[in-house]
Order: C-alpha cells, then structure tokens, then sequence
C-alpha cells in the first residue's frame, strides 16, 4: 500500500520579535505555580488565520499560490492588540489564554475570508465557528479560573502588530508539544 507523504499545516501572521516576548513574558506570569498552564514559546507565538490540518504534498504548491495571490491583493497594515487578556470558551473555565486584536480586526477578517474561499476552492474544509482574531499565549491542561485578570490592563498602550506577511508553517508534533517551521512566508503589498 502506498502511503501518501502528508504535511501538518496552517496559516499565520508573524511576530516581531519584541512583541513575541513581551507576550511570552505575560504567559509566565501568569503560569507561575500553576502546573496546568502550558506557556507557548515566544519563538512559535503568532496569529493563527487558518489551520489546515494534514494537506497531502502535492497540494502545497497549490496552497502556497493561492497566499501569494491573497498577499497580492492585500496591503499590510498596522493593527494592535487588548491592553487586557482573555480566554476561551471564558475567564472563568479558562482552556486558551489570549489577547484579541482590536485595532485592524476587521482587515484580519478579509484576509481570513480570501484564505477561506481560495482552501475550500480545493476541498479545505471551512472553519465552523467564528473567527475571532486573536493571539494564543497559553494553553490550559484543565480549565482555569483566570477572573483575577478580568479586565486588569497589562500593557500601558495597545500593543502594535505589523500585519505585513501571512506565512505558511509547518507543524510537526512532538512528545514536548508542536515544533513550527516556515514552508513560505508571502508578504502583502
């Protein structure tokens, strides 16, 4: 039987290194004596548009020219983040630890919408829920009570993201969490 050579995929926004830390910096923080919260590295911190799942080889090539064709018709833009944290499914019975964009959320929105239409055009399936931008910074084991933070501003000015690239990643699954690495990075104009 032939197997077929299958890549963990999904789609993100980069980083800049300071913001990156800034926000791993937070997610310790937070951790600190709480062995059921599992802090992202500041390396693999980004925003998530799309995750694909296992796309077969072949189909890469298609995936990489329909973002540089979404990266074409986009312009990059400044965004920015909530200076206050928050969770899903919510504060109370934390599971994700994030912030959500403010500034530029509806831009997000289109290009998330372009890369949706383009995935589904070869049989991606579409996301179910609602797209909320935002930026993972932890991840909970067991749901945590994260009400203390509840509207607490942790940043002095709302956080600036450069929305200037969308990048295909890699995602390989290891015993000590997922390991990212860039197939293509693809900047909007």
């Amino acid at each position: 039987m032939d197997t077929i050579n299958k890549t963990r995929t999904f789609i993100a926004v980069r980083l800049d290194n300071s913001l990156s830390a800034n926000l791993h910096s937070i997610a310790c923080s937070i951790s600190k004596g709480k062995s059921n919260i599992r802090v992202i590295p500041a390396e693999y911190i980004h925003l998530t548009l799309k995750f694909i799942g296992d796309v077969e080889s072949k189909d890469i090539e298609i995936i990489k020219a329909l973002l540089e064709d979404i990266a074409k018709k986009n312009k990059a833009f400044k965004s920015s983040l909530e200076k206050t944290i928050d969770a899903f499914p919510g504060m109370k019975k934390a599971k994700v630890i994030l912030f959500k964009v403010f500034k530029g959320s509806r831009e997000i929105v289109d290009i998330f919408k372009d890369i949706e239409k383009g995935l589904s055009s070869i049989g991606v399936k579409k996301e179910t829920r609602g797209f909320i931008p935002h930026i993972t910074i932890a991840r909970s084991r067991k749901p945590s009570d994260l009400v203390f933070l509840k509207g607490k501003s942790l940043f002095d000015k709302y956080p600036e993201i450069d929305v200037s690239n969308i990048t295909l990643f890699k995602s390989t699954l290891k015993n000590t969490g997922a390991e990212y690495s860039i197939i293509e990075c693809f900047d909007l104009k």
